[in-house]
């Protein structure tokens, strides 16, 4: 039987699959500064994508840290939302090629704190990218701005919804794997017992053992009835 991933291990995956989302994202933005009307932008473009480069690789540098500290306080989310809304507002809002490159924070609220988190986080960058079209120098498109709000809270509820589910069947994969635990310490106990029967402070020993080492348990106490 396979085991599953620990819980710290898992976040961790978690993380460095929103780490190279990241990275990816930055793509459609490199292929714009070959296509300068792409966006209307009264931000430099490439001034734009350093930054966003910069905090990917403060992000992949300090992952560990940042993975432990987002998950105790899930606040630090307000700096990335701010920084990625404050790129749209700098490079055309609606038409900005960060676009894909903002929907990061709400991946990752939605990973780390499941469908609410995803919800609260799209709420917020809708707020902000409201925000962010009012200040862009690009004109106001309203099929395409709520396009794109709506996507937000699409892609915060996909997302956590499966993360639901996804800590659901970890938790349920630990409960087996006790069970199996169990089950296998009872069974070594049997053999012993077979074995040692006539050594009975052997067998107490054995057992005290296995309850305390292999099951977990901090301390035991095994008491002998004598007729």
């Amino acid at each position: 039987m396979m085991n599953a991933p620990a819980p710290d291990r898992l976040t961790r995956n978690i993380f460095l699959f929103l780490l190279a989302y990241r990275w990816l994202s930055l793509l459609p933005v490199g292929l714009a500064l070959f296509v300068p009307e792409f966006a209307p932008s009264a931000f430099p473009l490439n001034l734009a994508l350093l930054i966003a480069a910069a905090d990917n690789l403060a992000l992949t540098l300090w992952h560990r840290r940042i993975n432990q500290s987002v998950v105790r306080r899930p606040l630090l989310f307000a700096p990335d939302l701010l920084l990625v809304s404050a790129l749209l507002a700098g490079t055309g809002a609606g038409h900005s090629p960060f676009f894909l490159y903002a929907l990061s924070p709400i991946l990752g609220a939605a990973f780390f704190f499941q469908l609410r988190g995803g919800v609260l986080a799209a709420g917020a960058q809708s707020l902000l990218y409201v925000i962010a079209v009012s200040l862009s120098a690009a004109a106001f498109d309203v099929l395409n701005d709520l396009t794109r709000i709506a996507s937000f809270f699409l892609i915060g509820a996909l997302f956590g919804y499966p993360s639901i589910l996804l800590k659901r069947l970890e938790r349920t994969t630990e409960t087996q794997q006790q069970s199996n635990r169990e089950l296998r310490t009872l069974q070594s106990l049997s053999l012993a017992m077979q074995s040692s029967a006539v050594d009975v402070a052997d067998v107490q020993e054995q057992v005290l053992t296995s309850v305390t080492n292999t099951l977990g348990y901090r301390r035991a106490i095994l008491a002998i009835v004598d007729q």
